[in-house]
């Protein structure tokens, strides 16, 4: 059956799939790899310097008295996403109870980062953006993950001390070891 098609028409066939599958190939090689959003900056220059009262409600961390000045979250997983605004606040208090409302009080800068693939990348990335070291500082950062509305999440803390400590950065293994490395502290009501 081949031998009554003439050669020139299997060259001409030959030739328009090599043609096809040569367009095809070059198109799916031009086009460029979709870039991972970068996450805003977080810039330590433009967070509040303010420091944590003793008469004030206040975050302590590792039992240092500290004020939330930048809290970072992003979601885990590629399909991942941000709980609403209106879910924030239930977040910070599944963290650490009462969280949220020394985080009202505080009025921290708040970033929303795009999906993270794994805790420690957000980590890594997390605390290189806050330039904290282990040197002694009035600033320290907390950041670890967190499982909410069965949605995997990291969070970051940028904090600071009123007096410079080694506090540094620390990383939360576990999702109990928020509530174990940060402590809500109310203030004692005198009774007059």
């Amino acid at each position: 059956m081949l031998d009554a098609i003439p050669s020139w028409v299997l060259l001409v066939v030959v030739l328009a799939g090599a043609l096809v599958a040569a367009v095809f190939f070059l198109s799916k090689r031009r086009r460029p790899k979709a870039k991972a959003p970068e996450p805003p900056r977080l810039d330590m220059s433009a967070l509040s310097t303010e420091t944590p009262r003793s008469d004030e409600l206040h975050l302590e961390c590792y039992g240092i008295p500290v004020r939330v000045a930048a809290v970072v979250i992003a979601p885990l997983g590629r399909d991942a996403i941000l709980p609403d605004d209106e879910q924030i606040g239930a977040l910070f208090d599944q963290l650490v109870p009462g969280l949220a409302e020394v985080i009202a009080q505080d009025r921290p800068q708040l970033l929303r980062w795009p999906a993270q693939l794994s805790r420690d990348g957000f980590v890594h990335a997390f605390f290189n953006q806050t330039g904290i070291t282990t040197n002694v500082s009035p600033w320290c950062a907390v950041a670890g993950r967190v499982l909410f509305h069965r949605q995997q999440l990291a969070v970051g803390l940028v904090a600071r001390t009123a007096q410079p400590t080694r506090l540094g950065r620390k990383t939360i293994e576990h999702e109990g070891q928020w509530a174990t490395s940060l402590r809500v502290c109310r203030p004692e009501r005198r009774s007059s």
